[in-house]
């Protein structure tokens, strides 16, 4: 399942992310392969129903990364 940040304490971005999140965190394009493998793996509906929601939780996470990062690049 995917992991819950804080939106508290310092070194927060605004979004719950940490900087040193942000650093670790992957690029675009490895973000954008993440996600195609998730939805891939959920089409196919050979995950049990835990396993399908956790996929979920993480391709929405990953989602939101990607989102994130182009409305970066389109205002940088």
């Amino acid at each position: 399942m995917a992991k819950r940040r804080s939106t508290s304490g310092s070194g927060d971005d605004g979004d719950g992310q940490t900087v040193a999140d942000a650093a670790l965190a992957p690029s675009f394009e490895d973000g954008l392969g993440r996600l195609e493998a998730i939805v891939d793996r959920l089409e196919r509906g050979e995950l049990d129903l835990e396993e399908a929601l956790g996929a979920f939780e993480d391709g929405v996470a990953l989602t939101r990364r990607c989102a994130s990062q182009l409305d970066d690049a389109e205002v940088g």
